[in-house]
Parts: C-alpha cells; sequence; structure tokens
C-alpha cells in the first residue's frame, strides 16, 4: 500500500498543477520531462549534501520553478504557441535530463537506521 501510495503521490502532484494549466487555457505537454530533470537534479544534490532529504527536496522544487518560468518567458515574450513550446521543452528537458546523469541511472535509499 505504502508504494502505492508513494508511485500515486508524484502523478497526483503533477495532474494537479497540470489542472490548473487546463483551467487557464493551456496546455503543457513538458511536464514529465520536466519531472525527470527535477528527480535527477534532486537525487545529485540529495547524494553530494551528505543525505540530506531537505537539500534534495529544495533542489527539486527550485528547477521545476525555473523551468515553469522558462517555459511561461519563452511562450508570453517569444509569442510562441503553448503547444509548441511545450513539445520543445519536452525534448529540451529529456536531453537535458540525460546531460546531467551522463545517461545514468541517479537514485538515492535512505537507511531507516
Amino acid at each position: 500500500m505504502q508504494v502505492i501510495a508513494e508511485a500515486a503521490t508524484i502523478t497526483g502532484l503533477l495532474a494537479i498543477v497540470q489542472t490548473v494549466v487546463i483551467i487557464c487555457g493551456g496546455l503543457d505537454i513538458s511536464v514529465g520531462s520536466q519531472a525527470g530533470v527535477a528527480s535527477v537534479v534532486s537525487a545529485m544534490a540529495f547524494t553530494s549534501a551528505g543525505s540530506n532529504a531537505l537539500t534534495g527536496i529544495a533542489a527539486a522544487i527550485g528547477v521545476g520553478i525555473l523551468i515553469g518560468i522558462l517555459n511561461g518567458l519563452i511562450i508570453v515574450y517569444g509569442r510562441v504557441n503553448p503547444t509548441i513550446a511545450t513539445l520543445a521543452g519536452l525534448a529540451a528537458y529529456k536531453g537535458l535530463a540525460q546531460l546531467l546523469s551522463d545517461g545514468r541511472a541517479q537514485g538515492y535509499v535512505l537507511n531507516d537506521d
């Protein structure tokens, strides 16, 4: 039950944010790749910070905010259609996650010791 709840939490949070975007009349196709970049950065920050979970969480939230602002700036000031901009972001953020991780899995395990 806990594993199912943890998996559903990530999808649920992404769904809530996507719902707000759709209600506002937009569409964000790149949300999955954004989550991928945020998770890679979170894992890298967590492992380099001496196992501090708050650092990893803050890094993921910060990256998510920066990517969202970047998408917004491209759409508003670049006058690019949101579907096209986020479709390009989908590929770009997936590539960014691959570059940051050198194509290797990034992760960490909390010890309950």
